[in-house]
């Protein structure tokens, strides 16, 4: 498996370190149980840091998605930092740069979340 990740949780928020890549569906289901993982703990934002993330293929943009909603439904988020390179291509060709949330540091996401301004 090519990708890593590694969490942290600061009160209600937990930040998911992605390195690597999301390039098959064992990666995108791995990204999706440790989304659900962090939810199931009791946190309803999850921010994910993509420092280290070098490839996002479709299926891992809609596990993204996905996340994304059953957040906003409980009453939480989901938000994306550092995001670069092909990434960040990937997001504004298909448009997602305009629904998903995107900050510059994983600490302006956590911050955001905090205050609820996504």
């Amino acid at each position: 498996m090519n990708l890593k990740i590694d969490s942290s949780t600061s009160g209600s928020v937990a930040t998911l370190l992605l390195m690597g890549s999301v390039a098959s569906s064992l990666e995108a289901v791995e990204l999706r149980e440790r989304i659900s993982t962090a939810v199931s703990d009791g946190t309803s934002w999850v921010v994910l840091d993509c420092t280290g993330l070098t490839f996002m293929n479709s299926t891992g943009l809609g596990i993204v998605v996905a996340s994304l909603t059953s957040l906003k439904n409980r009453g939480g988020g989901l938000c994306l930092a550092q995001v670069n390179g092909n990434v960040a291509e990937t997001l504004k060709a298909s448009l997602l740069n305009r629904v998903i949330p995107l900050y510059d540091t994983a600490e302006e996401a956590v911050a955001a979340c905090v205050e609820q301004k996504l």
